[in-house]
């Protein structure tokens, strides 16, 4: 299950926007962050692999390094990547059955 979240684009373009994701539930629910840096892995298979940097930290929680706050962030950005993957396909295959 993904955790609840909430993205905030900074112009207000999902395009040309610098994105804050805010978590609303779970032992992180409050906690902002932005990814910094996205890329994969050179194994086989390849890993997610990101840098990211807290925005907001309400309950001055312990977060650099927290195994279960990367997999929470983790399972978030691959979330957001699946989402756009779909709206892409979708405008591709509604731009093919014009």
């Amino acid at each position: 299950m993904i955790t609840r979240h909430i993205i905030h684009w900074d112009d207000g373009d999902v395009k040309t926007g610098i994105a804050a994701i805010e978590i609303q539930e779970g032992p992180f629910a409050e906690v902002v962050y932005r990814y910094q840096t996205v890329g994969f892995s050179e194994e086989n298979p390849p890993t997610l692999k990101f840098k990211y940097i807290i925005l907001e930290n309400p309950e001055g929680l312990e977060l650099e390094g927290n195994v279960d706050f990367i997999n929470v962030i983790g399972d978030i950005l691959q979330d957001i990547i699946s989402t756009e993957m779909d709206k892409a396909e979708d405008g591709t295959r509604a731009r093919n059955s014009e």
